[in-house]
């Protein structure tokens, strides 16, 4: 039993340690995250990480948003290690961080959803507008999610600059209202909301 627990602590060393710290390095370089050290203290069975700046906590000595790139680089070389089975989800990933690494982040983000489902969610506008220029126009769906009439969490799809021109924007608000004006009860209700939808997008 001895030998093999050893053997088993070997071949996770080699097979998953090793294997996620070249990912979690590179990752590292890709967010121009500051270099720490990988430490694997296996307890109770559970398989931990702990990372250090020299000899400190990076806690005790890096900003927020270099603690941010690495917290992102170690999440993305876990993400990269496991089958694109089921969606990502990132939570307003550049939370603290400044604006030249805004663009690794967008990379990186756009990079993964070559393989995965990505689902971002953020309150930036300039992140928003950089993986609205960067990602793939015909694989990326855009949404507004708003609070109106007392209600949170209104979902409507949602316009940008760089892909909707005014023009289009009203080309498509005139058709509605053309449609609108022939239509009524329920057809025309949606016809009109769905006109505005696009005018709130706009603004």
């Amino acid at each position: 039993l001895r030998s093999l627990t050893d053997a088993a602590k070997d071949a996770s060393d080699e097979l998953l340690n090793k294997g996620f710290e070249n990912r979690f390095q590179d990752e590292c370089r890709k967010l121009r995250a500051p270099n720490v050290t990988l430490n694997f203290p296996g307890r109770q069975g559970q398989v931990t990480r702990r990372k250090m700046v020299a000899t400190y906590k990076p806690s005790q000595i890096l900003s927020e948003g270099e603690q941010k790139a690495i917290a992102l680089a170690d999440f993305l070389a876990e993400v990269t290690a496991v089958p694109a089975s089921s969606p990502v989800v990132f939570d307003d990933p550049i939370t603290s961080m400044d604006y030249r690494r805004i663009h690794e982040v967008c990379d990186r983000v756009v990079a993964l959803a070559n393989d995965h489902q990505v689902i971002v969610f953020t309150h930036n506008i300039w992140f928003a507008a950089e993986l609205l220029a960067k990602a793939d126009r015909k694989k990326w769906k855009y949404y507004d999610i708003r609070s109106e009439g007392g209600e949170s969490g209104v979902l409507s799809s949602a316009n940008h600059p760089r892909v909707d021109t005014i023009a289009q924007v009203s080309a498509r608000v005139k058709k509605m209202i053309d449609a609108a004006v022939r239509a009524d009860g329920e057809v025309k209700a949606a016809l009109v909301e769905k006109g505005y939808e696009e005018l709130r997008g706009l603004c």
